[in-house]
C-alpha cells in the first residue's frame, strides 16, 4: 500500500435519524447510514452496481486531478472527498468522486447538525452545477432554498468509474445557523441518483430525483486548528487518518464519589478511526498531529480507556492478523496540556494508551478521579499496527516484523532503517515517513479494512479529582531499547534494566500499571524513603501470555494483558491467579525526597515456552513502562516538577 493511499483526514460520524416512511425516503440529501443485516467481507470492495436502466454516456469532460488536494476522506467504499480544508482558508475546493457507473447526478451538503436542516448543497449533473439550502430542521424535501454562497471553477463530470462533482466555495454563507467551514466540526452529506434533473436552473430539484445509489454523512474535524510547530525529536510518520464518534453519547451508570458521597452520571462513547486499509506485512505509523480524535465537547473528565483494533464489522481483531504495537494519544492543541516530566520530551508524551495488552488491561481510574479536560481541547494519538499473516519467515519472520528488525528487505525500503543504528527502533517500524513493511510470500492484492476503536467513559460533573498521568520509561527514558544493550545487566537469562527519579514534592499514585512486550518477565516498583538506604518493593506488573492459538484476546506468544500494580480503591483489574501478588490494593504515597525506582525485566534464555509459538532468543524494541496516576486532595491537578 503506498504512502499516498494511506494518508487520510481525521473524520467523525454521526448517524442520522432514522428514515421517516413515503417522503424520508424520497429525502434528497438525508444524512443517514444502514447497518447491513449480515457480515460483509472486510476486503475492499470495487464500485457496487446500481439500479437496472439506461445511463446515458459519459460525457468526455475531464474532472480535476485527485492528487492535487490536499485532504482526502473515505466517506464510505464508494465516496470520496478531496478538498484543500486547511488553517484559516479564504476559499474551498472540493472533489466528489462517487464509484457507481450508473450515477447520474452527485450531491454534497454541508451540515451544522448532520442531517439536512441548515444545510447548504451543491448538486451536479451533466452540463450543471448548481446551489441550495435547507434551513429549519425538514429533512424530507430536497434543498431548494436560497443558497447564501457561490461556487466558482464548477463542472461535473463522469466516466467508467462513476461521477465526479468539482467546485470551489467561501468558508462561509449567509443564512443563519449554518456552520463556517473554520468553525469546529463539519457534517459532509453525500447523495446520488440514477435520475438527473431536467433543464439547469434554480429550484429545479424534486422528489423525482431521489438518492437511489445511495446517500449518507461524515463528520470532519477540518483540521483548521493553527499547526503546531514540530518538535526536534518528534516522531516523523506517514498516514494522515480519521476517527469518528460512532454512536450518541451513552449514559453508562451512576458512580459515588468515595469522598463527597456526591453522585455523578458516567457517559461513554466509543470513537472509531477511518477505515485503515493493510495487505499482508504493512505497517500503518501516524503522528499526533495528524491523528485528530474528536472527543466529548465541553468540560468532561476521564475515567477510564479501553483500545484495540477491529474490522469492518466492529469485531476484535486477533494479534496474530493485525499486531497493536501501540497507540496513544494526549491533548496536542487547547488549553488542556499535557508534560510527561520523568520523561519530558514530547515526542513520546502520553496520556492514554499503549499495546497489545490494551484490550484487556484498560486504563480505569478508581472512583472519585479522573484526567479532567477543559472546552476546546483538541486530542491527537500515535498509533503504530503491522499486518503479521503470511509473513517470510514464518514465526521467526513474524518476530522480526513486530520488534522493528533492521531485515535486509526493510532496510531496502529506507527512510531511515540502518542495520547498525536502527535495528529494532521506530524507524524500521514506519515512522521515517514511510517503509516499515515486511517481506510476504504471497503479496494480498486486495488490502483488508481494519480500524483502531476506543472506548472513553468520562463525566461531565469535574468535581472529581484531578489525575495527572505520568510515564516513568527505563532504561534512561528510552522509547524502546533491545535486550542485551550495554546499557542493560544481565543476570543468567534474565536481562535486567532500571532508572531511579528523586520525588520533588509530595504525590499521590492512585492508579499504576506498566506496559511491556513479548519476553518480558515483569516490571518492578520500589521506593527508598528519604533518609533510608534501602528501597523497599512496591508493586509489580505481570505480563499475561497468550495460550489458544488466533482466538482474540488468548493469542498464543502474545502479551494480551498486563497485571495492574496498583490502585488506590483495591480494584486489580481482573488478576489472573498466582500473579496477584505484586498488585498494591493502596495508594502510593510519596514524599519529597523520596526516590522512585523502576526495573524491567526480559527473558535471555534459548528457550522460553511462556511465549510458544514465538521464538525466544533476543528481543530487539521492547519496553519497559511504568504508568501511574497522580492525584491531589484538593481535586486540583498536581504537576510533576523536573526530576
Amino acid at each position: 500500500m503506498s504512502q499516498a493511499d494511506r494518508k487520510r483526514m481525521w473524520s467523525s460520524n454521526l448517524s442520522a435519524s432514522p428514515l421517516r416512511p413515503a417522503s424520508m425516503l424520497l429525502a434528497l440529501l438525508v444524512c443517514a447510514t444502514g447497518t447491513a443485516a449480515n457480515l460483509p467481507s472486510c476486503k475492499r470492495p470495487g464500485p457496487t452496481p446500481g439500479p437496472p436502466g439506461p445511463v446515458p454516456p459519459a460525457p468526455p469532460s475531464p474532472h480535476p486531478d485527485p492528487a492535487t488536494y490536499k485532504r482526502k476522506v473515505v466517506a464510505s467504499p464508494e465516496v470520496t472527498i478531496y478538498s484543500t480544508i486547511q488553517y484559516n482558508p479564504t476559499s474551498v475546493k472540493f472533489l466528489v468522486h462517487y464509484a457507481d457507473p450508473t450515477v447520474a447526478w452527485v450531491g454534497l451538503g454541508l451540515s451544522p447538525t448532520g442531517s439536512m436542516g441548515n444545510g447548504s448543497f451543491v448538486i451536479g449533473y451533466d452540463g450543471c452545477v448548481f446551489v441550495s439550502s435547507l434551513s429549519g430542521t425538514a429533512t424530507d424535501q430536497p434543498p431548494t432554498g436560497p443558497a447564501g454562497f457561490s461556487v466558482t471553477e464548477a463542472s461535473f463530470s463522469r466516466d467508467n468509474t462513476g461521477g465526479w462533482l468539482a467546485f470551489t466555495r467561501t468558508p462561509k454563507d449567509s443564512l443563519p445557523g449554518h456552520t463556517s467551514l473554520s468553525d469546529g466540526t463539519l457534517n459532509f452529506c453525500y447523495a446520488a441518483g440514477s435520475r438527473a434533473p431536467g433543464a439547469c436552473g434554480a429550484n429545479n430539484l424534486e422528489m423525482t430525483n431521489i438518492h437511489d445509489i445511495g446517500h449518507g454523512s461524515i463528520a470532519v474535524p477540518p483540521a483548521l486548528e493553527k499547526p503546531s510547530p514540530m518538535v526536534a525529536n518528534e516522531l516523523v510518520a506517514n498516514p494522515r487518518v480519521a476517527f469518528m464518534k460512532s454512536g450518541p453519547e451513552i449514559l453508562s451508570r451512576y458512580e459515588q464519589h468515595p469522598v463527597t458521597g456526591q453522585q455523578y452520571a458516567v457517559f461513554k462513547q466509543t470513537i472509531m478511526s477511518e477505515p485503515l486499509y493493510l495487505r499482508n506485512g504493512e505497517v500503518t505509523f501516524t503522528q499526533f498531529h495528524d491523528t485528530v480524535i474528536p472527543m466529548p465537547n465541553g468540560d468532561y473528565a476521564i475515567l477510564s480507556l479501553r483500545g484495540e483494533v477491529v474490522d469492518c464489522n466492529n469485531i476484535s481483531v486477533p494479534l496474530t492478523t493485525v499486531y497493536n504495537h501501540h497507540w496513544l494519544i494526549k491533548p496536542i492543541s487547547g488549553p488542556t496540556t499535557h508534560t510527561n516530566m520523568p520523561c519530558p520530551d514530547q515526542s513520546f508524551s502520553y496520556v492514554f494508551g499503549v499495546g497489545a495488552e490494551s484490550r484487556r488491561t484498560p486504563t480505569v481510574f478508581p472512583p472519585g478521579f479522573g484526567y479532567k479536560v477543559e472546552s476546546g481541547t483538541v486530542w491527537g494519538a500515535n498509533i503504530h499496527l503491522l499486518h503479521t499473516e503470511d509473513i517470510v519467515g514464518g514465526e521467526q519472520g513474524v518476530k522480526e516484523c513486530i520488534e522493528c528488525w533492521a531485515t535486509p528487505y526493510r532496510v531496502s525500503q529506507g527512510h531511515g532503517c540502518d542495520p547498525q543504528y536502527g535495528n529494532g527502533s521506530f524507524s524500521c517500524c514506519g515512522s521515517g515517513g514511510g517503509g516499515g513493511n515486511c517481506a510476504v510470500n504471497t503479496p494480498d492484492p486486495v488490502p483488508t479494512q481494519y480500524a483502531m476503536s476506543l472506548v472513553v467513559e468520562y463525566v461531565r460533573d469535574t468535581t472529581v479529582v484531578a489525575v495527572n498521568p505520568s510515564t516513568f520509561r527505563v532504561p534512561q527514558c528510552d522509547y524502546e531499547y533491545n535486550v542485551g544493550d550495554d546499557h542493560t545487566l544481565r543476570i543468567g537469562d534474565v536481562n535486567v534494566v532500571e532508572e531511579s527519579w528523586v520525588i520533588p514534592e509530595r504525590l499521590e499514585a492512585v492508579f499504576g500499571v506498566a506496559h511491556m512486550h513479548t519476553g518480558a518477565i515483569n516490571v518492578s516498583v520500589s521506593v527508598q524513603k528519604a533518609g533510608s538506604s534501602t528501597f523497599e518493593s512496591v508493586c509489580t506488573s505481570y505480563p499475561v501470555y497468550g495460550q489458544n492459538g488466533t482466538t482474540v484476546g488468548d493469542e498464543a506468544g502474545h502479551v494480551v494483558q498486563v497485571t495492574v500494580c496498583l490502585s488506590s480503591d483495591g480494584n486489580d483489574g481482573g488478576i489472573p491467579p498466582g500473579l496477584r501478588g505484586g498488585f498494591r490494593n493502596s495508594s502510593l504515597i510519596l514524599e519529597k525526597g523520596d526516590s522512585l525506582k523502576v526495573q524491567g525485566y526480559y527473558s535471555m534464555s534459548d528457550t522460553d515456552p511462556r511465549i510458544a509459538p514465538v521464538p525466544a532468543g533476543p528481543h530487539l524494541g521492547v519496553m519497559s513502562y511504568f504508568y501511574a496516576a497522580f492525584a491531589g486532595g484538593d481535586g486540583k491537578r498536581i504537576p510533576l516538577a523536573s526530576m
